[in-house]
């Protein structure tokens, strides 16, 4: 469903819903790669509308792949996320984050890197 025609969800409603599913998701395992981040990165799991580019169409078919964006989240969420072991234990080949640590000033990269090892 287009987004343009989906009812706006207040986040209290949606956000714990996916948050389990993703949790079960990393307890499950098996995901070569991680994708972390907003409301960009959280549609691209619909696979459709202005934000899924056909890279990510790509991938999807040649990967399996684990998406931990959510949507209306900022980059501080994403740190807390990782900081409160959102993907503790979890082993990817490789976690892409669309968050970007220099909109965050108070963290330096190699800090934002070391807490998703």
């Amino acid at each position: 469903m287009p987004r343009s025609c989906r009812k706006w969800i207040p986040k209290a409603q949606w956000w714990p819903q996916r948050f389990a599913e993703k949790q079960k998701a990393v307890e499950a395992g098996g995901s070569s790669i991680v994708f972390l981040g907003d409301s960009i990165t959280h549609y691209w799991d619909v696979g459709e509308g202005p934000d899924t580019s056909t890279e990510i169409v790509e991938l999807r078919k040649k990967f399996s792949i684990l998406n931990c964006g959510y949507g209306g989240d900022q980059t501080q969420h994403l740190l807390w996320r990782a900081k409160y072991g959102e993907l503790d234990g979890y082993e990817a080949n490789l976690v892409m984050s669309s968050a970007a640590p220099k909109r965050c000033a108070k963290i330096r990269f190699r800090s934002f890197c070391a807490l998703f090892r």
